[in-house]
């Protein structure tokens, strides 16, 4: 009558020691890609990366080329020139028309977050729209390295599988609650995909075939799937801490804009921002934030996790430590 006990006990003792051995905390996993995408040292040393290649939609045929920019500290500029295949007739002499290309940019100059449409209409971002840009332009500028300077959490989401790849997930939440997915190759450790909401699109981006650009990885094959989109984008051109001018990401000179109603204007934003303190309000739970220490080669010397309760009260986090552990 033991043995069955005996079996059962060795059968849960190897699952949870195989559970144990495959969870990771969120440190561990962004150290891993660190190392892997070419180094803490050399990733902080970087200002700027200029991504530009060109595309094909899987629906519709349409060409075109994409633009990716970011300079530090929070400069965000990207753009699909999208060349729409001719094909339609002109009424009255039956010539193919000629192919139009239309234009999407979302774009973060460090004050304000804009966008063009394919009307070719350019406005400025406000409310959670401009929120989602601000925070895509401090998580691709952190390089993954400091989130917690910028306020943005993370968390350990679990294991999976992509076809034969073990796929390790993180969620990053920015300070003003938008949530990013973020997934891992557990193999090569480099970012496979990612998906987040900007300027109110869901927006997935996958990435492969990487390769190295002064030391850091860099895709060359890149899928977009922006809202019912889908873009196939393969790489021409990747640099880092190019000469990448401040115009780059500044609202267009071009554009004659209206004189915007500033009593309006100041009205929608303080409207949002108590919005977003009523919602925190509701929010509270607890976190764990880890600090690690390096030496003088940037390797990791120790790590220290804080286990902490919050809620809020007025707009301001009110958090308590409850928990100090030394990390192994």
């Amino acid at each position: 009558m033991k043995a069955p006990f005996s079996c059962t006990a060795i059968a849960l003792f190897l699952s949870f020691s195989a559970s144990s051995a495959l969870a990771q905390s969120p440190g561990e996993i962004i150290d891993q890609y660190l190392k892997a995408a070419g180094g803490l040292k050399a990733l902080s040393k970087v200002t700027t990366v200029s991504i530009e290649g060109t595309f094909f939609s899987e629906r519709g045929g349409a060409t075109g080329t994409y633009t990716f920019e970011i300079k530090a500290p929070n400069r965000y500029y990207t753009e699909l020139d999208i060349v729409s295949e001719p094909g339609s007739t002109d009424g009255r002499d039956g010539a193919a028309a000629r192919a139009r290309v239309q234009h999407f940019i979302l774009a973060y100059n460090g004050k304000s977050a804009w966008r063009e449409d394919a009307a070719g209409s350019v406005s400025t971002l406000l409310g959670a729209d401009g929120q989602q840009v601000i925070a895509a332009a401090d998580y691709y500028n952190s390089h993954w390295i400091g989130l917690k300077k910028k306020g943005i959490g993370v968390a350990f989401m679990g294991r999976s599988h992509w076809g034969t790849r073990d796929v390790i997930q993180l969620e990053l939440t920015s300070p003003t609650g938008i949530k990013r997915e973020a997934y891992f190759d557990g193999q090569t450790h480099l970012l496979l995909k990612e998906s987040a909401p900007l300027a109110g699109v869901n927006v997935e981006i996958i990435y492969d075939d990487y390769r190295k650009v002064d030391g850091i990885e860099l895709p060359y094959k890149i899928e977009l799937h922006y809202g019912s989109g889908s873009y196939v984008i393969e790489v021409s051109r990747a640099a880092i801490n190019d000469n990448v001018r401040e115009e780059v990401f500044n609202f267009p000179r071009n554009v004659q804009v209206p004189v915007t109603d500033l009593k309006s204007l100041f009205k929608e934003i303080a409207d949002n921002q108590r919005a977003i303190e009523k919602i925190k309000e509701k929010y509270g739970g607890t976190r764990d934030e880890e600090q690690a220490e390096l030496d003088g080669s940037g390797k990791v010397k120790s790590r220290t996790v804080n286990e902490y309760t919050f809620f809020y009260m007025n707009g301001e986090e009110i958090s308590t430590l409850v928990k100090k552990t030394a990390a192994h």
